[in-house]
């Protein structure tokens, strides 16, 4: 072989191997992953979009929806490919009234990807959309809408443009309810020029999960109104309200309206607001002193119309009483200071204190709901005085959450519950409730008897509360009227904080209700300006639920012994007179008795009542004398 053909061998082997190489290679980039490449192909010919996936919905408790989420065009540009800017600025500055200033800015800028304006109204976005010029496109997001707004705003809450939840149930909830963001993908061709940008290019989306509140819109929207009404009426500043059920500590309304108009997306002020309680707070230091001390309801007081003296000071009530001395019930009734001050006073000031740390008094109630604030309780107290003002509410600051939740525990035979806003949540198709836990005994039940004696006392005609009764049902309550701090000057102001809080029917509690009106001008006192709210409210929600009337009269009503013994002995009677020996887990036979009677049996056994017709019992079902169901329901047919 020549050195000429040798050369020209060599020469062929090396382009063949070459080719051989290169035409190998590209094999292997075809059919073999390689990340690396992958990641420098996705950097240059495709972008991401990142867009909040759907919001969950907010629903009652009833399934009525409160907030959801609809589908809206947002406009994006990509500057580079705007051919036409002079024409683009001027048309779209017309259509949304954006200065063409800073329209030219965005053109300006060396971003491939622009927002022009989010969450577009339909009639911005079929004008631009008529517009066709290169460089404007759309994609869809999702917008937020609310319903009952009025009543419901400060509770619900809102979001903002992104979708994340800034305030009330949309940020407490924003972990359930925003879901994973949704990427957009969008592909560039050689040039970088963006191809097609739509829904189609969705890399992942998974939707937010729904929410149920324990919220009732329709007693929300009635409560909510009446409340506004009462707020007018007594030319007060703002009102607000609770209204929870006493077994499960759900709160089924939570109201507050502001004369000033100011609506918006205010805050909670039932839990983010503290405030110096009043004789609302008398309750449980009545209650404790008689207890502990063994103090008879009849046992008589001074009237204290020349004040209750503590050293060289005096603590008054708030009205004349004209009288020397009355009973402690009476005393209770008419909403006395000096009397709380007498009983506080034997009390000690260690058993007072404990007792209201024992209710919750010095801590949150950890609600479900952003914005909750710290009670300002002070433990040890700095004399006689001090002692005093504290059981009837002066010298200690509470959320009118944690006052009512200390009233829900009280109908709930003293055993405290956790308060909650949300209902249940789902999770993919599935609904999950939330459990409310029972916590500790925060009464005895010695108290919880005495303080409903003294609660139905007040409703009566000579009572603080009588504007706050219901006609038909047993109800107690407490009035409350405390003067507002002087934050500037020390001491305390004119205005007062007027409110009632209110258990209903009292012979088998069911709701609990706070109503607070702030700075009335006339009515100034809490049964006279916030007790007719609270019996609206208790009328209303009773004949919702059609829970039939205890037929008392209020006004027969005088001491403890008719209210709360006789009711005790009427049941006692109304069983031991029966025709059957009621055993445990068997159904009674209740046949020929009247439907009073017979719900008297049904309320010491326990029992739930389906009830058709009228007259008297003539059958049950299941039959006298069966294994009671798990659910302890019974049918009974009147004739």
């Amino acid at each position: 072989m020549t050195i000429k053909r040798f050369k020209f061998f060599i020469l062929h082997f090396v382009v063949f191997a070459a080719w051989a190489i290169l035409i190998g290679r590209a094999v292997i980039l075809q059919l073999t992953p390689n990340e690396r490449l992958e990641v420098r192909i996705e950097s240059q010919f495709a972008s991401h979009v990142k867009v909040n996936a759907k919001r969950g919905n907010i629903y009652d408790r009833n399934g009525k929806i409160l907030a959801t989420s609809v589908s809206v065009w947002s406009a994006f540009l990509d500057p580079e490919r705007i051919t036409q800017k002079d024409r683009l600025v001027d048309s779209v500055s017309e259509v949304l009234k954006i200065k063409r200033k800073t329209l030219y800015k965005k053109i300006g800028k060396s971003k491939r990807f622009v927002w022009l304006k989010r969450k577009l109204s339909e009639d911005e976005y079929k004008k631009l959309s008529k517009m066709g010029f290169k460089g404007l496109s759309f994609l869809e997001e999702y917008k937020r809408v609310y319903f009952n707004r009025d009543s419901l705003s400060f509770l619900i809450g809102r979001t903002d443009i992104d979708g994340n939840g800034l305030s009330g149930i949309e940020l407490q909830y924003d972990h359930l309810l925003k879901g994973d963001p949704v990427k957009f993908k969008t592909l560039r061709d050689g040039k970088g020029r963006p191809l097609v940008f739509s829904n189609e290019h969705i890399l992942d989306q998974l939707s937010g999960e729904d929410v149920h509140l324990n919220i009732d819109v329709e007693s929300q929207v009635f409560f909510s109104k009446v409340l506004k009404d009462r707020v007018k009426e007594t030319e007060a500043k703002r009102g607000w309200g609770l209204l929870i059920e006493a077994k499960t500590g759900k709160i089924v309304s939570s109201v507050q309206y502001d004369s000033a108009g100011k609506r918006g997306f205010e805050k909670n002020i039932a839990v983010s607001e503290i405030h110096e309680p009043g004789s609302v707070i008398k309750t449980f230091s009545f209650v404790k002193a008689m207890d502990e001390l063994s103090i008879e309801p009849s046992e008589m007081f001074s009237c204290g119309d020349d004040g209750f003296l503590i050293g060289r000071r005096k603590i008054h009530n708030s009205h004349k009483e004209e009288c020397d001395e009355m009973t402690l019930l009476q005393a209770f009734a008419r909403s006395l200071n000096t009397v709380s001050a007498d009983l506080a006073l034997k009390l000690g000031a260690k058993r007072l204190v404990k007792k209201y740390q024992t209710l919750g008094f010095d801590k949150k109630t950890e609600v479900d709901f952003p914005g909750e604030v710290s009670p300002m309780f002070h433990k040890k107290l700095s004399g006689k005085h001090h002692l005093a003002s504290l059981s009837f509410g002066h010298g200690i600051s509470l959320s009118s959450l944690q006052m009512t939740k200390a009233y829900v525990a009280l109908a709930n035979g003293g055993l405290e519950k956790e308060i909650s806003y949300l209902k249940a949540h789902t999770n993919g198709e599935d609904l999950i409730d939330k459990e409310n836990f029972s916590g500790q005994r925060v009464m005895s039940k010695k108290e919880v008897f005495l303080a409903k004696g003294m609660l139905s006392q007040v409703m009566t005609e000579e009572g603080s509360g009588y504007k706050a009764r219901v006609d038909g049902y047993l109800v107690g309550g407490k009035t409350g009227t405390s003067q507002k701090s002087d934050l500037v000057n020390g001491g305390y102001r004119k205005e007062v904080l007027s409110s009632f809080v209110g258990i209903f029917p009292l012979s088998q509690p069911k709701y609990v209700s706070m109503v607070v009106i702030d700075e009335p001008k006339s009515p100034r006192s809490g049964g006279a300006s916030a007790g007719p709210v609270f019996a609206k409210l208790a009328e209303y929600v009773l004949r919702k639920d059609q829970i039939l009337p205890d037929k008392i009269e209020m006004s027969k009503i005088r001491d403890l012994a008719t209210l709360g013994l006789e009711q005790q002995k009427t049941n006692a009677e109304s069983i031991a007179n029966s025709k059957v020996e009621f055993k445990e887990n068997l159904v009674p036979n209740l046949e020929g008795y009247s439907l009073r009677e017979a719900l008297q049996v049904s309320r010491a056994l326990n029992l739930t009542l389906k009830i058709k017709g009228s007259g008297k019992v003539k059958s049950l079902t299941p039959k006298p004398g069966k294994l009671l169901p798990k659910t302890k329901i019974v049918s009974l047919v009147l004739e």
